[in-house]
């Protein structure tokens, strides 16, 4: 189970599974998985073997890689939890069987305009769909199709989960298998399970996104921005009404206007005509 305990994985190996198995007797021991696939598993060829083995008396999980040369490398074994983590029991009411290639790819286009991606189960469809702020994207898969092996249910199911989880989940099970399986129930966990070999079971389990609970601080301060709640319905008590201040206004005094100033008398104004050829001349 990861840190924020929003998904997690069961795997299963039987001894059939393996070219050699010499087991004694029964150890539980702990690692970190991050650490073991991304440090000391990273550079594995398909063409080489792995072996573990463990050294209890230094806590050391020893990983041999075998193939054209020897690698030895030695993973630190952690102090078991007190509290194992179940596996999650839930009944399912749909299931759906799909190519992986074209899930992969409608995740894919879902996380280009939201991080969060619903998937449902209506009817004979499989439909897989975002929204946010940058646009929509919608993907169907109705019963016959080329890439839908197989879809069946008691009754629609939905659920939105989180798309870079899923991206994940589907890196990591793309290179086991060509198809998947997704069982699903209304705003309950999903599993998801590639199709192994040699009775190898790889189980998914992600977790729902939930709304946040009705009646939250910030649902209430959003309700009351958008006006469905008016300003002074939140609080508990009623607000004491404001003491009024009082306001003096000045005393505005009549100004009396001057009389007007007599019009002075009309003058003649003298005019001046200037022949053309006196005008002619000034210019010269």
């Amino acid at each position: 189970m990861d840190r924020d305990h929003r998904a997690m994985f069961v795997l299963k190996m039987p001894s059939t599974a393996f070219e050699r198995w010499d087991v004694i007797e029964e150890q539980k021991f702990t690692v970190d998985v991050d650490n073991l696939v991304k440090r000391f598993l990273k550079n594995t060829c398909k063409e080489e073997s792995v072996e573990f083995s463990i050294d209890p008396e230094r806590a050391r999980l020893n990983v041999t890689l075998r193939g054209k040369t020897v690698r030895q490398k030695e993973v630190p074994i952690l102090q078991p939890t007190d509290e194992e983590v179940p596996q999650p029991k839930v009944f399912f009411k749909t299931k759906a069987r799909i190519i992986i290639g074209s899930l992969r790819k409608a995740i894919s286009d879902t996380s280009l305009v939201s991080e969060n991606v619903r998937i449902a189960v209506e009817g004979e469809a499989l439909k897989i769909s975002a929204t946010g702020d940058m646009g929509s994207v919608h993907n169907e898969w109705e019963k016959g199709s080329d890439d839908l092996i197989e879809i069946r249910g008691e009754d629609d199911s939905s659920a939105t989960f989180t798309t870079s989880y899923l991206e994940k989940i589907m890196k990591a099970i793309q290179p086991l298998s060509e198809a998947a399986t997704l069982e699903l129930s209304t705003d309950m966990p999903m599993k998801i399970f590639p199709e192994l070999d040699q009775g190898c079971v790889l189980d998914f389990y992600l977790a729902p996104d939930t709304p946040p609970p009705v009646g939250t601080e910030e649902e209430a301060y959003e309700e009351q921005v958008a006006g469905v709640v008016q300003p002074g319905e939140l609080d508990t008590a009623p607000a004491e009404a404001p003491t009024p201040v009082p306001i003096e206004v000045p005393v505005i005094m009549p100004v009396k206007v001057p009389e007007p100033l007599p019009t002075p008398p009309t003058v003649p104004v003298p005019s001046i005509m200037l022949d053309m050829r006196v005008l002619k001349w000034i210019k010269l």
